[in-house]
């Protein structure tokens, strides 16, 4: 489970205003919960953070990018290794007006990009590994 709360915090997660990951271990027929739940956090803004999609990522990743409701450069698109239990930063976006109002992004295995919808109703912006989109308009 993906969380990124405006309201509190969701268990076992601490801090309202991060991204958080939950991984709850299930029985083989995934019927009962078969141990403690585990998590994994991260601060990507100093604003409140909502998680708005995600995609899968590769044989065992979860891609998700993340509202941060400000127009400052952030690693909004992140990626969770399910395994282990990490973090780690797919590609930033900003500082430009409008990225503040991203509301959704998946991951696409085909083209080996993070998506996202264009600030101005055209198709897609495509994101890269690694990638930085800066300025106004940049890459869209």
């Amino acid at each position: 489970m993906l969380t990124g709360q405006r309201n509190g915090a969701v268990a076992p997660c601490t801090v309202a205003s991060r991204s958080c990951a939950i991984r709850i271990p299930l029985t083989l027929d995934g019927t009962q919960v078969a141990g403690p739940l585990e998590h994994v956090e991260v601060d990507i803004s100093a604003s409140q953070e909502t998680v708005v999609g995600s995609g899968r990522f590769g044989a065992s990743g979860i891609f998700f990018a993340v509202d941060t409701n400000t127009n400052d450069q952030e690693a909004r698109m992140q990626v969770l290794d399910a395994p282990s239990m990490t973090l780690a930063t797919f590609a930033a976006s900003g500082p430009y007006i409008g990225v503040a109002a991203m509301t959704t992004g998946t991951y696409s295995d085909l083209r080996g990009q993070g998506r996202r919808p264009s600030r101005h109703g055209r198709r897609p912006a495509r994101l890269q590994p690694g990638r930085e989109r800066r300025g106004h308009g940049a890459g869209e």
